[in-house]
């Protein structure tokens, strides 16, 4: 989001406390600072603790007990769907169009549209509970023109503007989905480090439960010399992403 100066952005999360103290204004997409997806949790945790890295919006996710709405099947997934469909040529009709209704759906569902938007930021070192008011402005049009928003059509940098922006709409609130998304496309190109373990490598599947081996091993045996070649390896492709 920050890559590309997403208003979702201010929705979701929080500017870096010790960006802000460093002089940032908490409303500029530079105070705001991701940890790698490779990073070991432990040196994620103490930079988080001291203000390196953004926290999840705490006005949000943590002011009631309502929870965040899961959505499986949504509407800008299924715009993204029809986008990613036209673009690698299995339907026909606008990529551009579904696309752009993906992005503005997603927007919808986070209260933003083109005007002022106001966002709540949890005050330093203040119980929970206690936030400040920032007013940001927002301009869709000017958004979606961004070179590396605005569609690039029906070729491989189009289709990986739809997958990402799938991502971005998905990545909050749809559960695995996201995860699955990316399984299947390897879109967005996660970081890779110590903290994934693995030797850096993503899984992409469960193992088959130890049960399997106790109560059915010869079909277990079968299964993995049909799909993994004899090997039950948690980055074996099954079917449904081949």
């Amino acid at each position: 989001m920050k890559e590309y100066q997403d208003p979702r952005l201010f929705v979701v999360a929080e500017p870096a406390e010790a960006l802000v103290k460093a002089g940032k204004a908490p409303t500029a997409f530079d105070a705001f600072a991701g940890a790698s997806t490779g990073e070991s949790l432990d040196d994620m945790s103490y930079k988080a603790q001291i203000g390196e890295y953004s926290l999840i919006n705490r006005k949000r996710f943590y002011a009631t007990f309502e929870g965040e709405p899961i959505v499986q099947a949504g509407y800008p997934e299924m715009c993204f769907n029809i986008a990613e469909g036209i673009n690698r040529g299995w339907a026909t009709g606008n990529a551009e169009d579904w696309y752009k209704k993906g992005i503005n759906a997603s927007m919808a569902f986070y209260g933003i549209s083109t005007g002022n938007l106001t966002v709540f930021f949890a005050v330093p070192g203040a119980a929970l509970g206690n936030f400040t008011t920032q007013t940001v402005p927002v301009n869709l049009d000017t958004y979606y023109a961004q070179a590396n928003v605005k569609y690039a059509g029906n070729n491989t940098t189009g289709l990986e503007q739809i997958l990402k922006q799938k991502y971005l709409a998905m990545a909050q609130g749809s559960d695995l989905e996201a995860y699955y998304n990316y399984r299947r496309t390897g879109i967005p190109a996660f970081l890779t480090g110590v903290g994934i373990g693995n030797a850096g490598k993503i899984p992409l599947r469960y193992q088959y439960p130890n049960s399997e081996d106790i109560t059915n091993p010869a079909n277990l045996a079968e299964a993995l010399q049909r799909q993994y070649a004899g090997k039950d390896d948690i980055f074996g492709k099954m079917w449904l992403i081949q």
